[in-house]
């Protein structure tokens, strides 16, 4: 009941950015809010890191990235786990826009995220959908273990600037490189 209940939450989420956002976060949130796609495979990620070329559009991705990891009680924990994992792409693969967007935005958030306890969260906030489910319930398993080590992955990665920089480098100069790393 409570996963169902989490996806029927993130679905909803999903046709609200279907029918009010713009065509890119449309295209990334079908990507992340679709708890039937379990992974986010290289292509989808490649496609939406090669839209952070542009400013406009990466600001709208970024957005959408934010507000995910802002409010972990209004998704899933596969669609949060999944937006950590395209956060990470972007931090290697995507412009440098995206990069200084990552650190400068979505760190703090994803810091936070070292910590998610999907029964943590619901018990203290308990006026949520999620909390009214595991009270009637009688208590639940927590959920978040992948995501808490996505987030601390993450966090090691985009602390060391100098670690960071050099495997932004690395992957600039690969021949086989699906997006272009870097400057416009």
């Amino acid at each position: 009941m409570f996963s169902s209940v989490t996806s029927l939450l993130t679905k909803s989420r999903s046709i609200i950015n279907q029918t009010f956002g713009s065509e890119t976060q449309r295209i990334v949130s079908a990507m992340l809010y679709d708890d039937h796609l379990e992974v986010l495979t290289s292509f989808e990620m490649n496609r939406v890191a090669s839209l952070t070329f542009g400013d406009v559009v990466c600001d709208e991705i970024f957005d959408l990235l934010e507000h995910t990891i802002q409010h972990p009680l209004e998704f899933s924990t596969l669609s949060i786990q999944k937006t950590l994992a395209l956060i990470h792409h972007l931090s290697i693969y995507a412009s440098n826009s995206a990069a200084n967007l990552t650190w400068s935005r979505l760190l703090r958030h994803i810091t936070t995220l070292r910590q998610y306890n999907t029964v943590l969260l619901t018990l203290d906030n308990p006026s949520s959908i999620l909390a009214k489910i595991q009270a009637i319930k009688g208590g639940s398993v927590d959920h978040g273990r992948l995501v808490r080590e996505e987030a601390e992955a993450l966090v090691a990665l985009l602390e060391d600037v100098t670690k960071w920089r050099e495997l932004r480098d690395v992957k600039r100069g690969e021949l086989d490189s699906l997006v272009p790393v870097g400057d416009k």
